[in-house]
Order: C-alpha cells, then sequence, then structure tokens
C-alpha cells in the first residue's frame, strides 16, 4: 500500500472539524434570565402580591348613611392552598376567620398579619360554619355534626352542646350571635332561635342551659330562620329565608315587626346580621343584614327603616360572612365565589 493510500485511510478515520463560530455564551444567560424571570413571577404571584393585597388603604370617616366604599380585597393562602373564607369575627382589631372544609380558624392582626391559628379537634374534628367571640371564649358551630362547641380565646376546649334537653332533637345550628352573656344560636332543626346562657349563675342557670325558644308564638311571621342578632335597645332582630325578610322582635318575643324591603330588589337569603355602633348614641346605630343570594346588604335603623343598599355598582360573590370593626371603620365581608375578604369603609 502506498504511502497516499495510507494517508487517505487515516483522514477517513480522522475527526473532521467544520468551520463555524462557537457557540455565543450569551445564549445560556439568556436561558438562565428567563428561569430567574419565571421563579420571580412565581414569588410575586403567590407572595408578594398577597401580602401587597392586604395592606388596608386608609379612608376618611363617612357621613351616617353614605354608602361604605370599597377600600380593597385580599385572598388567603396556607401552604400554598387557596382557602375559602366563610365566617368572621372580630376581637378589639383581630379578625378571625374560618374556611369552608377546613377544621382550623386563622387570627390576623389590625395589618391583616398572621398571628395564630386555632386548630378545632375536641371534642371531634370540627369544620366551623359559624363562629362568635365573647371577652374570653371563642365559640363555634358545625351544623353537619350537630354541635355548639366552646373553646377559651386560646383553642382550649372546654364544652359542647348537640341536644335539647329532651335528649331527642340534635341541634342544627346555622348562625351564632352573642349579647349580654348569653348565646343564640340559629336552629335549622326546630326553625327557631334558641337562647342559651354562657355564665353559671346557681340556683338560675347553668353554663350552656337552654333558656328560651324564639320566636315562642307557633303563629309567628318567622318560618325559616338564617340569622339573628340583638341590637343596643335589646330587639332580636332575625333574617327569615322563607319567603325572604328581616323581623325585629321588641323585648325578643312580645312582638314580630317586619323591617321595610327595598323598592328595586328583593330579600331572598339573610345569612349574617352585623351591627354598626355608635359612640355618640346607640339609638343611631344602624344594623346590617348580608344576603348571600342577593349580594347585597341592607343598612337599618334602629326602628326598621331601610337606610341603604350597599354595594351600589357590583353585586357580592356569594358572601357567607360579615364583621364590622368599629376602631378603623372598616367592615369585613367574606365573598365565596371568588375566595376573597372584601374590606370597606365606612
Amino acid at each position: 500500500m502506498s504511502e497516499s493510500e495510507t494517508k487517505d485511510i487515516t483522514n477517513l478515520f480522522s475527526p473532521v472539524t467544520q468551520n463555524g463560530a462557537k457557540p455565543s455564551p450569551w445564549i445560556g444567560y439568556a436561558i438562565l434570565a428567563a428561569v430567574v424571570l419565571f421563579v420571580l413571577s412565581g414569588l410575586y404571584i403567590y407572595l408578594i402580591r398577597p401580602a401587597l393585597a392586604k395592606e388596608i388603604p386608609p379612608h376618611q370617616a363617612l357621613p351616617l348613611d353614605s354608602p361604605p366604599i370599597e377600600l380593597t380585597s385580599f385572598q388567603i393562602r396556607t401552604a400554598g392552598e387557596d382557602l375559602t373564607p366563610q365566617r368572621l369575627a372580630i376581637s378589639g382589631d383581630s379578625l378571625f376567620v374560618s374556611f369552608s372544609g377546613k377544621s382550623f380558624i386563622e387570627v390576623y392582626s389590625s395589618k391583616l398579619q398572621l398571628l395564630k391559628t386555632i386548630r378545632l379537634d375536641n371534642p371531634a374534628k370540627l369544620h366551623p360554619t359559624a363562629l362568635v367571640l365573647t371577652d374570653s371564649l371563642l365559640i363555634v358551630a358545625d351544623t353537619l355534626l350537630g354541635t355548639i362547641a366552646v373553646f377559651d380565646r386560646d383553642g382550649y376546649y372546654l364544652n359542647s352542646a348537640s341536644w335539647y334537653p329532651d335528649r331527642l332533637t340534635r341541634l342544627k345550628p346555622v348562625h351564632l350571635a352573642v349579647h349580654d352573656r348569653f348565646l343564640y344560636a340559629t336552629d335549622m332543626a326546630r326553625h327557631r332561635i334558641a337562647k342559651i346562657s354562657l355564665f353559671k349563675d346557681e340556683p338560675f342557670f347553668d353554663f350552656l342551659e337552654l333558656i328560651a325558644i324564639y320566636p315562642s308564638q307557633v303563629s309567628s311571621a318567622v318560618t325559616l330562620p338564617l340569622c339573628a342578632a340583638v341590637a343596643p335597645d335589646g330587639n332580636l332582630w332575625i333574617g327569615d329565608g322563607q319567603p325572604g325578610g328581616v323581623f325585629l322582635c321588641t323585648d325578643e318575643v312580645k312582638f314580630e315587626i317586619a323591617a321595610e324591603k327595598p323598592v328595586k330588589s328583593r330579600i331572598v337569603m339573610p345569612n349574617e346580621i352585623a351591627i354598626q355602633p355608635s359612640f355618640v348614641d346607640s339609638a343611631i346605630a344602624r344594623i346590617h343584614v348580608l344576603d348571600r343570594v342577593a349580594g347585597k346588604v341592607l343598612v337599618y335603623d334602629m326602628e326598621g327603616k331601610l337606610r341603604l343598599v350597599y354595594p351600589r355598582d357590583r353585586d357580592l360573590h356569594r358572601p357567607t360572612g360579615m364583621v364590622i370593626e368599629p376602631r378603623n371603620r372598616h367592615i369585613f365581608v367574606a365573598e365565596n365565589e371568588t375566595r376573597e375578604i372584601t374590606v370597606f369603609g365606612y
């Protein structure tokens, strides 16, 4: 084999170097920048933006019977999961929130920073469908379980009630309210409101003793109570779902007065009542009634006259809870459909 033939065979198995530019390092930089941008956008969407949304902007105090202004809305995430707020309660400037299908309550500061989480594992795993606060107690209702459970403010279980004194009828509480050391539990089992003692005063009352059932009249105009609250003058306000209306009962039982209905819409399913107090004169307090289906809040004076309806520019999205914080003049509304808590200023 000649030298030229050997050289050709060698070249046949040798790597061939092609003429061309080497890959630019800027392609790697661009990919790295895209990855960093993706991570930062995720952090913004799931951490930074929700935190910014929780800042409540300041507002000027509004005159009485002026429509509250919508300040902001925010969502709550825990462990990467969007939670659906259901019921709200307020104590000072701390906001207590229960969530649909969850057995815990979260407590937030006035700046909407998470202070603590209260687990509800006693007397069983509770899914609170209603909650209310006193100076020392946290009281929750589980409608499906048929139980009212009482905890201290740190979440330590104290006691519970599930049956009427006859031990034959189980409670089915859908709403709770507190006034003057008594609990008012709206009960779907008997279509009445149970008044329950929250203190022990022997020989008159025992803790969690049933005191009365309202309305007591068989011929009552209230047929399907869904919520109730006691106004500063002692009148019991009841939201009725069939056919839909708001009633105030003087001295809790004697007389039932139908509150004024709105002209342009109808009352469908009132499911929360909140009191807007007055620090000047309790006679000018206002009663806010949240209608879940209509998506509106009806505001009444103490006599049952309709003063205003809000929000005016939209409907609330299946609201389930409402609470009024008078110190900063804020109204919190839980909107089930959008999983948001909307804040109004008044």
